[in-house]
């Protein structure tokens, strides 16, 4: 009667004692993953078995008897473990990671440890970690009992967040610098850069060959200055013709060639009233043959085409100290015009 109290007392303690030796009985205390038993018989009287676990709640204790510390003396009965977290007498508690508390344990590394791509792994790889399992000494001898299945251990820990003050939210990472470049592309697109009007003469109705033809491109003011701007950074993009490139359209009889092109430093300049014809413009061409339709499929035109060179330069403010603040970039405007050539003649004036 006075061990059954005894026991008790150290169950309501939270004590646990290491099992006896006693070959006549179960007599000690033993934790395990079902829970925490405690044996105990009178030496006088032999136990009567109390109420026998069902097949599904006696996989795990077979022959140990479970006993109340407050039973009638020589008698066990089963102990309620409603009070240990909700488990069942055998069955191993839910949480494959459960902890026991108040025992002398230790974490160990499984030795062997299962085989990689087994269901303990959670998917992880010996590289990531191990698997371990708590090992637990109930009354401080050499008898340990597993508390729990292995499960794994991840190296390291995540790293740690930067505070953030309660009720603002973390600063977001500040944009990328503005490319200025970028918005110089956009400024120099927006640019409303026209096709050259080709215009000729002195006189375009009576060009001839063996005198020169003034050439001029007659839309050669630039378009208003174009700035876009976007943060701190604001580009601001101008243009201007530079150079005219002319090709005359006349081709050789001789081996049905066409001539090559001449290039003027400048739009060019229509000639005064009453220009000698016979003076080299300042942009001009002398034509060598007749647009014959024999020579020109017909149409009896030549084809004079231009290509207009536009230079486009741009600056920037508000960049960073290690960006362009400025460039330039080149960009061509064609277009074709048709122009009749005839020649003068001693008797009978201008013909084709």
């Amino acid at each position: 009667m006075l061990r059954a109290i005894a026991i008790s007392v150290m169950l309501a303690a939270g004590l646990l004692v290491a099992p006896s030796d006693d070959p006549g009985g179960q007599v000690g205390a033993a934790c395990g993953p079902g829970g925490c038993y405690v044996g105990a018989t009178d030496p006088g009287a032999p136990a009567e078995q109390g109420p026998v676990d069902s097949p599904a709640d006696s996989g795990h204790d077979s022959g140990r008897t479970h006993v109340s510390g407050s039973g009638t003396e020589g008698k066990n009965n089963a102990v309620d473990h409603s009070s240990d977290g909700g488990h069942s007498n055998n069955a191993p508690p839910p949480d494959p990671h459960w902890r026991t508390s108040g025992l002398p344990c230790q974490v160990v590394e499984a030795s062997p440890p299962p085989a990689v791509g087994s269901a303990v792994w959670e998917g992880h790889t010996a590289s990531e970690g191990r698997i371990v399992q708590r090992m637990c000494n109930p009354g401080g001898g050499q008898q340990q009992i597993a508390a729990g299945g292995p499960y794994f251990e991840g190296n390291g820990t995540p790293p740690p967040q930067q505070p953030v003050a309660p009720g603002n939210p973390a600063a977001p990472p500040p944009p990328p610098p503005i490319n200025p470049q970028v918005l110089a592309q956009q400024a120099m697109a927006q640019l409303q850069i026209p096709a050259p009007d080709i215009r000729f003469g002195p006189d375009p109705d009576r060009i001839a060959v063996n005198f020169w033809t003034s050439l001029w491109v007659a839309n050669a003011t630039p378009p208003p200055p174009k700035t876009i701007t976007a943060g701190q950074v604001s580009v601001t993009a101008t243009v201007k013709l530079t150079s005219v490139s002319w090709a005359p359209g006349e081709v050789d009889p001789a081996n049905g060639q066409g001539v090559g092109s001449m290039e003027c430093a400048s739009a060019g300049t229509a000639p005064t009233a009453g220009a000698d014809p016979q003076v080299q413009p300042a942009c001009g061409y002398k034509y060598h043959w007749r647009s014959l339709p024999s020579r020109t499929s017909g149409s009896g035109t030549w084809q004079l085409q231009a290509s207009a060179t536009w230079t486009m330069t741009w600056t920037a403010t508000g960049t960073a100290p290690s960006q362009p603040t400025q460039g330039t970039a080149t960009t061509a405007r064609r277009a074709v015009s048709a122009i009749r050539v005839g020649e003068w003649r001693t008797a009978g004036g201008y013909g084709g």
